[in-house]
């Protein structure tokens, strides 16, 4: 059966004095299709302006009446059919309809006629949806984003026979579709973020334009109304100082070409992976890698050149040029501030100033530190990872409130802090710590002395503080009572001094010095 374009198409020429070979090469068919056509015009009571006045539907089953489905194989509802591949909620392709169909009629058509009546079906009923929009593809723009949607069980496991599974991450790149493909564990967003950060460095330079595929690892919500990236992929595009536009949910047109590209993948590099075992993910990737750079040379079939040649002519230089460190991936957990000021990660507590207490707070982390946000996304603090079992709570002493700083101090402090500290105030009173401390069978139990003693001198003047303690230590009497009571003394002593004469002083000059 041949179209009505060229069905008309063939009459005309021939009504034109065109040759047999003439007519072949524009239509690409033989001899006896023209000669068919011929015989079939002559015996019609029609003329060439009366065919083109018909729909072309009519035209055909004027020259092909029994080109239709034979009646023993029934076609199922084909608006039912479309309904279900358009719905939002179905996972359903063409394929899986079919072999349904076949379920229901063993005898009906093969999946290629089923096809081609689906096809056929649409073009009268929805011809709209077969449309395509043309899309001048701009050097360097948009680098599309997708995971391939076959997997292949590849990298061998610590179990003895027992292989685990790969995920292919793939991209492409502005005009050339320059392909990059790394394989993966899992489809999580750590691994998502790493595949798109490898991929920059892959092209060597940052797109306009980042469109992944519209999945969690890349956006919150995704409507037509709203757009609420994952904060990590959200950082990423800070970092990179480019733009990220996921594509629409359940419009596969609106990345074409990465979905091109990952039939493509299936077909060329999946296929010569099927079978083969590999030791881990790094050597899988350094397969792929040899292979896909083979692919990435491979001549075009029906035009000059191949991808790498046109990614170096035109994506490349139209890239801005990468940042001098890659993105370090951050793990995003949303935490709320509990009684205690620490927030929990992997097993350990990260302190937070204590008046966010109640708050909701963003806790970023990398394999080197720990970042604390406000639900605005400003730097509240930052720590530096903890990977030891011990100690459990990572603590700043600013973030504590006043009454917690003093027990957290002590409880910090042994003999030689308190000993290091005492020698800010002066050498009797670092000599009056060593002596409390000496007192004590168990030198923890002269913590709290020590520890009031230097409160009491970090609140008064240093001169004062030294004098006490060496009247302490003159009088043979090592403790915070006394030492209070010396200093106190000294105190008192210089009010009085104030109100009244001065203290007689060899450094003092009287009256007489100025007569």
């Amino acid at each position: 059966m041949q179209k009505s374009t060229t069905i008309i198409g063939v009459l005309e020429m021939l009504e034109d004095g065109f040759s047999y070979n003439d007519i072949r090469t524009r239509y690409s068919i033989g001899n006896s299709t023209i000669t068919d056509i011929k015989k079939k015009f002559k015996t019609m009571d029609v003329t060439l302006k009366h065919l083109h006045s018909m729909t072309p539907k009519m035209v055909e089953q004027m020259f092909y009446p029994n080109a239709h489905p034979r009646k023993e194989a029934p076609l199922p509802d084909f608006e039912k059919v479309y309904k279900k591949l358009t719905d939002k909620n179905s996972k359903a392709n063409l394929y899986f309809i079919w072999i349904d169909y076949k379920k229901l009629y063993p005898d009906g058509y093969q999946y290629t006629q089923f096809k081609h009546y689906f096809k056929q079906w649409l073009d009268e009923n929805h011809l709209e949806s077969n449309l395509r929009m043309a899309i001048n593809r701009v050097p360097g723009e948009i680098m599309y984003i997708d995971w391939v949607g076959d997997t292949l069980d590849l990298v061998y496991t610590d179990v003895p026979g027992e292989l685990q599974t790969a995920h292919f991450f793939t991209t492409t790149l502005g005009v050339s579709s320059y392909c990059f493909v790394m394989a993966f564990p899992n489809e999580q967003t750590p691994n998502f973020l790493q595949g798109t950060i490898e991929a920059l460095n892959f092209y060597g330079g940052v797109p306009k334009i980042l469109k992944p595929d519209n999945t969690k690892a890349a956006s919150i919500k995704n409507t037509k109304d709203v757009l609420i990236l994952n904060k990590v992929y959200e950082d990423l595009q800070d970092y990179y100082n480019t733009v990220i536009v996921p594509a629409p949910p359940l419009k596969p047109r609106a990345k074409s070409t990465v979905e091109n590209n990952v039939k493509w993948i299936e077909t060329h590099l999946l296929e010569k992976l099927k079978g083969r075992r590999f030791s881990s993910f790094s050597e899988l990737n350094a397969e792929i890698s040899i292979i896909i750079d083979e692919l990435n040379n491979r001549e075009f079939s029906k035009e000059k050149g191949n991808r790498k040649e046109l990614f170096d002519k035109y994506d490349k230089p139209a890239l801005q040029p990468l940042p001098h460190e890659s993105l370090k991936p951050y793990t995003y957990v949303i935490k709320t501030v509990p009684n205690n000021y620490h927030v929990e990660y992997d097993n350990h507590y990260y302190s937070v100033p204590h008046t966010y207490y109640k708050q909701e707070v963003t806790l970023k982390a990398s394999y080197f530190d720990i970042i604390i946000c406000d639900s605005m996304k400003h730097l509240i603090c930052t720590h530096k990872r903890a990977y030891k079992p011990f100690p459990k709570y990572i603590t700043k002493e600013e973030h504590m409130p006043e009454s917690h700083r003093y027990y957290y101090l002590e409880n910090k402090m042994n003999a030689e802090s308190y000993k290091s500290w005492a020698k800010s105030y002066g050498p009797n009173v670092y000599e009056l710590i060593c002596m409390v401390i000496g007192t004590f069978r168990y030198e923890e139990q002269s913590y709290k002395s020590c520890n009031g003693i230097l409160h009491l001198c970090k609140n008064n003047p240093k001169v004062f503080s030294d004098t006490a303690a060496k009247t302490c230590l003159e009088s043979h009497i090592y403790n915070y009572t006394h030492f209070k009571k010396q200093l106190y003394n000294l105190m008192n002593q210089k009010k009085t001094n104030s109100s009244g004469t001065l203290p007689e002083h060899k450094n003092i000059r009287g009256k007489s010095h100025y007569e």
